[in-house]
């Protein structure tokens, strides 16, 4: 985590040997608490910023040809400022790999929160399965839920298109994830009148 240098990465100052523990920089709340508290309140355009954050920081780790093998609404971090504004933070890099990295044996126990149902075994896993917890990362995002929406509007379809069961399907890499999210219009429906929080 120290050679990793941008600002939606959690950064890391020190390593205590003696205590087996980093000293990295604070951090407000998780994901997962931050939405959950706010989902009623939080408009479109900055559930839009909280998801470019996130997959900005996602696209610079695959840039660094690593995988984070453990993307949970627990491991992204929020820094909450008195204005309101926020900045999202990853964390938690103990399962990072390398891409082309061979270390991780095939009957390795396959963990992290968001596993993808099609992923046999850890040794294979590469950036389409990663695109897998992304996408229920970024529907918790926009709506709030666990649960992945089966609908038909632009959020929705990106969000399909991160989890479809056909490989071939989902988005090769997050800079193509990022161009649809970053072309995402305030739906009609969208909350009106709220207190724009980042």
């Amino acid at each position: 985590m120290k050679n990793l240098s941008l600002p939606y990465i959690l950064e890391v100052s020190k390593y205590d040997e003696s205590r087996n523990e980093y000293r990295m920089g604070h951090c407000d709340t998780t994901l997962r608490q931050y939405i959950s508290q706010r989902n009623n309140n939080l408009h479109f355009s900055t559930r839009k910023r909280i998801a470019l954050q996130f997959l900005y920081g996602m696209s610079y780790i695959h840039s660094q040809k690593l995988l984070h093998r453990d993307i949970s609404l627990q491991n992204v971090l929020m820094k909450v400022y008195e204005s309101g504004a926020v900045l999202v933070k990853l964390s938690d890099f103990g399962l990072v790999k390398e891409h082309e990295s061979t270390f991780t044996r095939a009957h390795t126990e396959m963990r992290g929160a968001i596993l993808d149902p099609t992923l046999d075994n850890f040794r294979d896993y590469s950036v389409l399965y990663e695109i897998y917890a992304i996408g229920h990362v970024l529907s918790f995002i926009f709506t709030g839920r666990q649960s992945i929406a089966i609908g038909s509007n632009d959020v929705d379809r990106i969000v399909q298109k991160c989890v479809a069961h056909n490989l071939s399907e989902r988005y090769p890499s997050v800079s193509e994830l990022i161009a649809d999210v970053e072309n995402l219009d305030v739906p009609a429906h969208s909350i009106s009148g709220s207190r724009d929080e980042a």
